[in-house]
């Protein structure tokens, strides 16, 4: 949940307008520009990503030293089309509703970006700087947006913010996933998030999801900030508990032979047997990549109950592995998730046994 209190001029704000339905393609460009800032972010301060309500993406972020907020304003256009003229952006009042975060959130708002994957043109002149402030581009482009930004109620009396800044990112339709992606796979090398490239895939689809989801959330402009904030925004804490449960989902806990010698009392199963727990250690790692926070959930909930039942019964494994399948059967029985994993029986157990043994390693939820 949002802590308004960092942001008291939240309180009031209200929403110019609900941008609604937009082009898949704009869509898609927009989250992965979210999730690219996600991992960009991720090793400073604590920060909330923000979709599709102040701005296009917004980033909240918390320091000892107080609390700012940076919106963007994401422009894209397809390969076929090579500029973004600077007049359009301005018949479009593009400059004046970049100015209504002066308007209502000077206090807070730290930078105001407009973001486009095009060059900005005016008449022969180019702009494609990875980051410039309004107030550096020429004259005759600071004339074209300030006339846009003046019909403000507020220009007068602030005038061109050096707030404003502009950045062009190379990203265009056919490559931005491929870029995220990439992206993805760089920053988990540099967390020492060790997974497979199937793992690494699943993790970009529910990041993706995720982000999707909370970009889609409708709003009426009648309902409350804080209530529209929780509904559309995304966590550092809450992606930090998606890479724990990623990288739980995929640790080597148990391997076929311990599964035996453990849990089977060292006896010889059915070939039918073997190959259903073989193939178990493999797809259940596979449905907890599919959604690893519902696996989490799962592990912690035995985790705890295992760890409470070791330091008050004296029991085998096996007999551990008998007493957790008969508490957690029902009741994985009972909610959606359980539907939603598909878990097997086979794969319900080894989920059992992989539990037990990361208990055994100290390899747990705290």
């Amino acid at each position: 949940m949002m802590d308004l209190d960092n942001y008291p001029m939240l309180k009031t704000y209200t929403v110019r307008e609900n941008t609604g339905s937009m082009s898949s393609n704009r869509l898609h460009m927009q989250i992965s520009f979210a999730m690219m800032k996600l991992l960009e972010l991720y090793k400073q301060e604590d920060f909330t990503i923000v979709m599709d309500c102040i701005d296009d993406v917004a980033i909240f972020k918390t320091t000892s030293s107080g609390s700012d907020i940076i919106t963007y304003q994401i422009k894209t256009k397809d390969e076929k089309s090579q500029v973004f003229e600077l007049k359009a952006l301005a018949g479009k009042n593009v400059f004046y509703k970049l100015y209504d975060h002066i308007e209502k959130l000077d206090t807070h708002v730290k930078e105001i970006y407009l973001i486009t994957n095009r060059p900005l043109k005016y008449k022969k002149e180019l702009v494609d700087a990875e980051y410039i402030r309004f107030k550096d581009l020429s004259d005759e482009l600071r004339v074209v947006i300030t006339d846009n930004m003046s019909q403000s109620k507020s220009y007068n009396a602030k005038g061109l913010s050096d707030k404003f800044v502009y950045s062009f990112i190379e990203l265009s339709p056919q490559n931005h996933k491929k870029v995220v992606e990439a992206k993805l796979n760089d920053f988990l090398v540099e967390e020492n998030i060790d997974v497979t490239l199937t793992a690494a895939k699943a993790l970009y689809r529910t990041i993706l999801d995720i982000l999707v989801t909370k970009q889609d959330h409708e709003f009426s402009l009648q309902d409350e900030i804080k209530t529209v904030l929780n509904k559309k925004s995304y966590s550092k804490l809450e992606f930090e508990e998606l890479l724990k449960n990623t990288k739980e989902i995929n640790a080597e806990s148990i391997t076929y032979d311990e599964i035996i010698t453990l849990y089977k009392n060292g006896c010889n199963l059915t070939l039918k047997q073997e190959s259903l727990y073989r193939r178990a250690l493999a797809s259940i790692k596979e449905k907890g990549n599919k959604y690893p926070n519902v696996m989490g959930v799962f592990n912690k909930e035995i985790q705890q109950y295992i760890v409470n039942i070791i330091e008050t019964d004296d029991l085998t494994r096996e007999q551990l592995l008998e007493k957790t399948k008969i508490l957690f059967h029902a009741e994985l029985e009972e909610c959606n998730e359980k539907k939603m994993l598909g878990l097997s029986d086979c794969e319900e157990e080894t989920l059992y046994m992989q539990n037990i043994e990361r208990v055994m390693k100290g390899e747990y939820y705290e």
